[in-house]
């Protein structure tokens, strides 16, 4: 595992991500906030992850899943939700003011040495797919499915 570079350098950590989306099938580019550690991933999905690494050290990967559907299809999707989040203690759901749900990942800067930062990546772009292809049809839902969703995103965890 290469050495964790240094917070303060964004570009540091542009090469790094750069990097991981080379190597990635899930993940199309980047772009940067000026002068923060803030990125913004596209995946193949079409869809952007947010990155960002925080004040207190953490790295926090997150984004949008999709919206809510009838209210029976949405007690079974938080009742997922609450399940997958008895697997993953560094992981969250919420809804912002659109009313979309989002997933997040917070990791520990240890992740950001390259291979294992292009790992937690990749890995948070297949488990996002799968969030949002259950946020269309909760209900169908089998008992596996949140065992699958969490291999998928097993590894995370630093």
């Amino acid at each position: 595992m290469n050495d964790v570079h240094s917070l303060d350098d964004p570009e540091t950590l542009d090469a790094l991500i750069a990097a991981a989306i080379d190597q990635s099938d899930q993940l199309l580019g980047f772009v940067r906030e000026d002068g923060t550690p803030a990125w913004r991933l596209l995946a193949a999905d079409d869809h952007w992850i947010d990155v960002a690494v925080i004040d207190s050290g953490l790295l926090t990967i997150s984004t949008g899943i999709g919206m809510s559907g009838p209210a029976q299809g949405s007690h079974r999707l938080h009742e997922l939700m609450l399940q997958y989040l008895g697997f993953h203690a560094d992981a969250a759901f919420s809804i912002d003011a659109t009313g979309e749900h989002r997933l997040q990942q917070t990791l520990p800067v240890t992740a950001l040495a390259q291979e294992r930062l292009g790992e937690c990546l990749e890995r948070f772009a297949n488990r996002t797919h799968a969030w949002r292809s259950l946020m269309q049809s909760p209900n169908a839902a089998g008992a596996s499915t949140i065992e699958g969703l969490a291999g998928i995103s097993q590894g995370l965890r630093a």
